[in-house]
């Protein structure tokens, strides 16, 4: 709520001729899933970041500053904006990440094998050999 009354004295503010909605595109809905947007999502980070490569441009952010104490505010504001950037190394990290959580999916899938006694479970090690 604090939100919204927020915009409307805002929009208050603004002579009326300066602001232009269209009707279309509010509480339109984006018919693509989730995984959709988050796949082209990746393919554009992957296709920048060859450009990028290409281009020279690339800078590796892993780069560390060794100084102690001196965080400017600039620094920190630029720290918080690249958080939600998305780049060659976390497309890759999630990709790992998605591989392995089907790969348990499949493994909690699997038919468990039939245990014979109530003592099987103590001999898990040579059922896996």
């Amino acid at each position: 709520q604090r939100q919204e009354s927020e915009v409307k004295s805002l929009l208050d503010k603004l002579a009326p001729d300066t602001v232009q909605l269209d009707p279309m595109f509010i509480g339109r809905i984006d018919p693509r899933s989730y995984s959709q947007r988050q796949h082209n999502r990746l393919v554009d980070a992957r296709d920048e970041y060859s450009k990028n490569k290409a281009d020279g441009k690339y800078v590796d952010n892993n780069v560390k500053n060794k100084m102690k104490g001196r965080n400017s505010t600039a620094k920190r504001f630029n720290r918080k904006r690249q958080s939600n950037v998305v780049d060659l190394k976390k497309v890759l990290e999630m990709e790992k990440l998605e591989r392995e959580m089907r790969e348990t999916d499949t493994k909690r899938r699997k038919v468990p094998e039939q245990e014979q006694g109530a003592l099987s479970k103590f001999y898990a090690e040579r059922r896996n050999e």
